[in-house]
């Protein structure tokens, strides 16, 4: 598998946590699944099983289950077989690196299935990681102020805003967009 030739990419990897493979797929998603499988649940439902392989050999299937997601060791009943470093497992883990990139960049193969069925399980995969729901039309219910009222999805904030009002925003949405923080000149460059 390829790594990236840009030294910025690796030191922004590195800023992260490394998720052993092993560990991973015995200690941590089973915890993740217990606290946050309902999360998931219902999405994953419909998706097809998909397996990580590791470069060691070792390697889990990812199937729905009743409580969001069943983790089994081997590639047995997976439609789609990824094959990846343990290193690019971390980055994909950690939200550095998509199922496309590292597709695209050489640094996973699709060993059997399509690279759609895995791109199809991200947004569970992000929800199991992070706690947050995974966004569908049921979803803009709860994208709430503190009062109550629908956030607007293209709202911007100021610089001299609430920081708790951007907090809150920021905690709901997953995202912060904040008006001149930069002078024109600063921009240029």
């Amino acid at each position: 598998m390829h790594r990236t030739m840009l030294p910025w990419v690796a030191r922004i990897a590195e800023a992260f946590p490394r998720h052993d493979f092993e560990r991973f797929h015995t200690v941590v998603l089973p915890d993740l699944v217990a606290h946050r499988g309902h999360l998931v649940a219902a999405y994953v439902r419909d998706l097809a099983p998909l397996a990580f392989k590791a470069d060691n050999g070792s390697a889990y299937c990812w199937q729905a289950a009743g409580q969001g997601v069943r983790v089994a060791a081997g590639t047995a009943g997976a439609e789609t077989i990824v094959e990846l470093s343990q290193a690019t497992f971390s980055e994909h883990i950690n939200q550095l690196l998509s199922a496309v990139g590292a597709s695209q960049t050489g640094r996973a193969r699709i060993a059997a299935g399509q690279l759609a069925h895995w791109r199809a399980w991200e947004p569970a995969i992000r929800s199991l990681i992070d706690g947050r729901p995974i966004y569908d039309a049921a979803v803009r219910e709860t994208l709430v102020d503190s009062g109550g009222q629908h956030l607007p999805l293209d709202h911007s904030f100021s610089v001299d805003d609430s920081l708790d009002e951007m907090a809150h925003f920021l905690r709901t949405m997953g995202y912060l967009h904040i008006r001149s923080v930069f002078a024109p000149p600063e921009i240029a460059m």
